[in-house]
């Protein structure tokens, strides 16, 4: 919201899910927008379609933001494929939290956030805005801490060893 709606956090509304709801068709006939904590696979939210130029439709995927403590589940923000520009969005609205956090900025600095125009002028505060909002990744993981378990592994800045927040197999493949 800090990014799309200027701040205005009134234009959004929160749908709690359960495990039985079908997310693609939520997100395709627009009930919702995009999906906060959704389980990055890529095998399963595939389905057959006529309305995609590759004939197959499914979620789009940010960049995942928070694995579990055996590194097995990541979470992501997901969208519907069908809305190239919307994902595009979620997913740098997603990454300027971890740019922030690698660049010290934080929600009390965000004016060191860089002016974007990705998706044009009226968005060009879309960086900033989302820190200010809710600041870096590290304040958002110290906002939540009481939910997740303590900070390691992936869910840390790359230091030089592990990745932050890549997929598992690249994980192992480059660390063997």
């Amino acid at each position: 919201a800090a990014s799309l709606f200027d701040g205005d956090y009134n234009l959004v509304d929160f749908i709690e899910l359960s495990n039985d709801d079908n997310l693609l068709e939520r997100l395709d006939n627009g009930e919702m927008d995009v999906v906060a904590g959704a389980n990055l696979t890529f095998h399963e939210d595939m389905v057959p379609s006529n309305e995609t130029a590759s004939g197959v439709s499914g979620l789009a995927f940010s960049k995942p933001y928070f694995y579990d403590e055996n590194d097995s589940v990541s979470k992501t923000m997901a969208t519907s494929q069908r809305d190239a520009d919307w994902s595009s969005f979620v997913y740098w609205v997603v990454m300027s939290t971890i740019w922030a956090e690698e660049n010290g900025v934080t929600s009390n600095d965000f004016r060191e956030a860089p002016e974007v125009e990705l998706f044009g002028p009226r968005f060009g505060w879309m960086f900033k805005g989302t820190i200010i909002g809710r600041g870096n990744y590290a304040e958002i993981y110290h906002r939540n801490a009481a939910a997740l378990p303590l900070r390691a592994n992936r869910n840390l800045i790359n230091n030089g060893s592990t990745p932050q927040l890549c997929p598992p197999e690249i994980n192992e493949i480059s660390l063997k």
